[in-house]
């Protein structure tokens, strides 16, 4: 998954988010999310964050673009790449099963490696 997020939704109606760091710190007031694992990274020649997530419930929405939203249950894990872009934040984004996160990763790595953004 590739996006621009309109929103993150952490408060229950979601706000804007100008940079990854804001993100994640919307994402951790979202009650139903829990960030399992968070690091520094640079990807596609952006620098930002990434985070391990799971939740509690299902559907419960990360990030919302034009009405829709991305939601999660506990039946899987979600990484994101929250990256800092020109306007707010681009995020990049693993949805598996639960428990095969790192094995889908690898998987997608030559998707991900094959990516190129305009500056």
């Amino acid at each position: 998954m590739f996006c621009r997020p309109a929103v993150v939704l952490g408060p229950p109606l979601g706000l804007p988010a100008a940079s990854p760091q804001q993100a994640v710190a919307l994402l951790r007031q979202n009650e139903g999310l829990a960030i399992v694992d968070e690091r520094p990274v640079e990807i596609l020649g952006r620098w930002g964050i990434q985070v391990d997530i799971v939740a509690s419930h299902a559907d419960t929405p990360v990030l919302g673009e034009g009405g829709a939203f991305l939601g999660l249950g506990p039946d899987s894990d979600l990484r994101l790449l929250l990256l800092q872009a020109d306007e707010g934040i681009l995020a990049v984004g693993l949805l598996s099963p639960v428990g095969e996160l790192e094995r889908w990763v690898a998987d997608a790595q030559p998707v991900v490696e094959s990516v190129l953004l305009a500056p």
